[in-house]
């Protein structure tokens, strides 16, 4: 593989980067080169793969990435302006002098990595601009990569016209700073952190660049999809958990309801049967100061009638009916 010129930068420039990381210890890096590699034939046919040397015959969707691309301005970091939210747009961001390469591995890994079955895919961003996310569909997991190239930041130098508009104005109009393409790429598996003594994310270095970072990026994304996997059957018992402690506490909460009504009943149909007993010592009362007044007797007996259709006592399934219809919960 022929290793391309990286462009050297003074060492007094800021080196700007979107995501922070820190470092690996000694430990770490110790575990990283002891570890065993993964007995795994996809990793084999990493090892003798070899990256295309153009894009003629790269991926459709490579190949339109890049033409959309060029057709794009520069943004204020120097990096050729990916069109957002379209489905020409790949989670790559690089200068136009990494374009080609950055493409290139991609297109290779494209194709190592539909030999194994795995598919290629992009998914628009889901909520405002952005590019989406770049993956590899590995049996049901979604393996998300990016490719991000590094640049270097310096104060920009004041134009001629930049001085006279801060002699009248006060101030400087235009950005403050420059930033110049180091040619250094960065490559990272997204949305999910490396276990330990794996590593997910590969930089160029004067010692291996990322193409040769290859079996390593492989055996990472058949990890990362067996974390994600492990995560997702996590997430599914969580809310499998979840759900049968909601629905014990349904029941609770509509048992005690139950319970709630029912005595509000036991209670409305005591107090009935108070009342009751209230009207049935006032019939004797009347029934014993007016034994000779026949339309007292009359009322009386009338009166009799309608309490042992509303008594209580008289009818038991008022005091039955509190207790049907409970639910299997109960």
């Amino acid at each position: 593989m022929k290793r391309p010129k990286l462009p050297e930068g003074a060492e007094d420039l800021e080196l700007v980067e979107c995501v922070y990381t820190t470092s690996p210890s000694p430990t770490v890096l110790e575990k990283e080169i002891n570890r065993l590699p993964l007995d795994d034939e996809r990793i084999a046919a990493a090892i003798s793969a070899t990256l295309p040397e153009s894009l003629r015959s790269a991926h459709p969707r490579v190949r339109a990435f890049k033409s959309s691309l060029l057709k794009k301005p520069f943004n204020r970091y120097g990096f050729v302006e990916s069109p957002y939210n379209s489905s020409d747009s790949l989670d790559i961001v690089v200068t136009e002098g990494s374009l080609q390469r950055a493409c290139l591995l991609t297109s290779g890994l494209i194709k190592l990595c539909t030999a194994f079955g795995w598919e290629f895919g992009h998914a628009s961003p889901k909520y405002g601009r952005g590019r989406g996310d770049t993956y590899f569909r590995i049996g049901e997991e979604n393996v998300k990569f990016r490719i991000k190239e590094r640049v270097t930041q310096h104060k920009r130098e004041l134009t001629r016209e930049d001085i006279q508009h801060k002699k009248k104005w006060g101030y400087v109009s235009g950005p403050k700073h420059e930033y110049d393409p180091t040619g250094k790429l960065t490559f990272s598996i997204e949305g999910i952190a490396a276990p330990a003594d794996y590593k997910f994310k590969w930089t160029d270095s004067k010692k291996r660049l990322i193409e040769e970072c290859i079996p390593d990026i492989i055996e990472a994304f058949i990890v990362a999809a067996e974390q994600q996997v492990n995560r997702t059957k996590e997430r599914i018992e969580s809310k499998r958990l979840y759900e049968i402690a909601a629905e014990k506490r349904r029941r609770e909460e509509a048992k005690q309801r139950r319970q709630q009504e029912m005595i509000s009943a036991l209670v409305a149909l005591a107090e009935e049967h108070e009342r009751v007993g209230k009207i049935n010592t006032l019939l004797e009362d009347m029934a014993k100061s007016y034994p000779n007044n026949c339309n007292v007797q009359t009322y009386i007996a009338e009166a009799t009638r309608l309490l042992s259709d509303y008594a209580p006592l008289s009818n038991p399934d008022r005091f039955t009916d509190i207790f049907k219809h409970k639910p299997e919960y109960y």
